[in-house]
């Protein structure tokens, strides 16, 4: 074959291999999708000292599709959304989830577990988080609000967490809900959390560590509903235009 003809057909052809090359990587993503789930699996240990893995981990087979998984659900194209497993007696370290391998995970519920280590700093697109009793230990990392600024559930109760409340927490503009009690926090409780959060409605941060006045900003949180701060080194009074805010609230709500 004179050359020409040669580079005339490389060229027709590379259409073709790029549409193969790209269909083999596809299938390859999806066989992929579940590997970062179970190495995590195989980093826990047994639950309650057996030699099982925790029965709602028990469905996490390879032979099975990942979204039917317990405690899995994906959204329409096959995308883990969110990782819901609330008391299933984990034991491990969090950190060894690849959070990076689940760009569209919205909520991640892990509470009432054994989870230990630190609170990953790459968790990307999420709404929810719920890590409340753990074993989780560490600073709340600073990088978090970067990563997840559309978070509007957080709860980091009961764990073994120190430092300070970053300030930069109040660049999540989108919380509604914000619980890091039970914990040995420190610091101040800065003004922005109030100012910067227009639509928070429960803020418990009791009984921890913290110091330093109240901040008269609580009464910019116009729809504030619960605020627990007991058992810390706080000073000062509830704003009384927040106070009558939530004796109107409570007039006006009705009770079953």
């Amino acid at each position: 074959m004179a050359p020409s003809t040669r580079t005339q057909a490389s060229l027709l052809l590379n259409p073709f291999l790029l549409l193969i090359c790209s269909s083999v990587s596809s299938a390859i993503g999806q066989e992929a999708r579940p590997w970062p789930l179970l190495r995590w699996k195989s980093t826990l240990s047994p639950a309650n000292g057996g030699d099982q893995p925790s029965s709602l981990l028990l469905s996490w087979l390879p032979a099975k599709p990942t979204c039917s998984w317990s405690g899995i659900r994906c959204d329409a194209t096959g995308h883990v959304t969110e990782i819901s497993l609330p008391g299933a007696g984990l034991h491990g370290m969090l950190g060894a989830l690849n959070f990076a391998a689940f760009p569209a995970l919205t909520k991640l519920n892990l509470t009432g577990n054994n989870t230990t280590g630190a609170i990953p700093a790459n968790v990307t697109s999420l709404m929810y988080l719920d890590l409340s009793g753990n074993s989780l230990s560490g600073e709340i990392p600073n990088t978090l609000p970067a990563m997840v600024r559309g978070m509007r559930y957080l709860n980091l109760s009961s764990n073994r967490l120190r430092g300070p409340m970053p300030r930069w927490l109040s660049d999540m503009r989108e919380m509604r809900s914000f619980n890091v009690s039970n914990n040995k926090l420190t610091g101040e409780i800065h003004p922005a959390l109030f100012t910067n959060w227009p639509e928070i409605a429960s803020f418990h941060a009791q009984t921890n560590s913290l110091a330093g006045g109240i901040p008269p900003e609580i009464s910019n949180a116009t729809k504030l509903q619960s605020l627990l701060l007991y058992n810390n080194r706080l000073y000062g009074q509830i704003p009384v235009e927040q106070q009558s805010h939530w004796e109107n609230a409570a007039r006006n709500h009705k009770f079953d």
